[in-house]
């Protein structure tokens, strides 16, 4: 009874184990030299967009909002990264965190304005945890197999040029 009993005890702690490893094993975080956490989320028009979608190409993955000015700042720098490099397999996919009833209308309106050239798409707040955004404008740089090559998480003098080193390094 007593060998019954320790047998029990194991294969509870075994399962108790294994099940706990697994749980954390599905919550992926953003990590330099492993793959980016993959995602779907929806762009300005409604389209659900997954970052699969652009294995094949340097991605810049940039986390902004509207309201924040330093991500304004660097809108027309990113608008010339993605015409500078557009052509040997780059892109730029922001993401937006702004929020509210009318957040597509209003950053579709941004959008225009500033003429931006790459897809937005709008944060949820899985893809914050996974990417651990803890500041904007935050800026993630994936080679061609998605793997995480570089994170940026500020704005400043050296903003477009830190960033073109990064990417010429993977083109």
């Amino acid at each position: 009874m007593l060998k019954r009993i320790a047998q029990f005890v194991v294969i509870l702690f075994c399962t108790a184990f294994v099940s706990c490893d697994s749980t954390q094993d599905m919550k992926k975080t953003v990590q330099k030299g492993l793959p980016a956490p993959n995602f779907t989320l929806s762009d300005i028009n409604g389209r659900d967009v997954s970052l699969s979608d652009f294995r094949g190409k340097v991605v810049l993955l940039e986390f902004w909002a509207t309201w924040c000015p330093p991500c304004i700042e660097s809108v027309p720098e990113l608008i010339m990264l993605q015409e500078r490099y557009k052509e040997k397999g780059f892109t730029i996919v922001a993401i937006s965190l702004d929020k509210g009833a009318d957040k597509n209308s209003m950053v579709a309106a941004f959008s225009d304005k500033f003429k931006i050239n790459y897809p937005i798409l709008f944060a949820d707040e899985n893809i914050i945890d996974s990417y651990q955004i803890i500041s904007i404008p935050t800026s993630v740089i994936l080679d061609r197999d998605g793997v995480v090559i570089h994170i940026y998480s500020s704005y400043g003098m050296d903003f477009e040029d830190h960033l073109s080193k990064e990417i010429e390094k993977v083109l």
